[in-house]
């Protein structure tokens, strides 16, 4: 596995472990991981935008994790409907 996709498989698991409190995504409707989803690239976005060269690292990568649970989650209940044979 390459340095970058661990490192980053582990800022997902941290963000995903701070949220154990939770309920899991497997209850949650699929709409609504689309807007946290696109919440968090917009929020992504418009920092880069308004800050260019400045942005904060630890926020971009924060959102960037977010943006990669919610896709994830999104994955995994799409895997879930497919035929395993």
């Amino acid at each position: 596995m390459r340095e970058q996709v661990k490192w980053f498989a582990e800022k997902m698991e941290s963000r995903l472990a701070e949220n154990d409190h939770k309920t899991g995504w497997e209850d949650c409707e699929r709409e609504f991981l689309l807007q946290r989803l696109e919440s968090n690239f917009h929020d992504l976005w418009a920092g880069l935008q308004a800050h260019g060269s400045f942005f904060d690292a630890e926020r971009v990568i924060r959102k960037a994790t977010n943006i990669a649970n919610f896709s994830m989650m999104v994955a995994d209940q799409a895997r879930k409907t497919m035929n395993t044979d």
